[in-house]
């Protein structure tokens, strides 16, 4: 079984990792559509 304070930790990892994730996707894609936008 796993102590909460692992369970907690772990999650907040995974949330962290969505958060960078999310945040590299989501500038690579506005870069992208600026792009596409100029004509490039």
């Amino acid at each position: 079984t796993m102590s909460v304070p692992h369970a907690v930790c772990a999650r907040f990892k995974v949330e962290q990792v969505f958060k960078f994730y999310w945040t590299v996707v989501a500038g690579l894609a506005l870069i992208s559509l600026i792009l596409v936008w100029l004509g490039l």
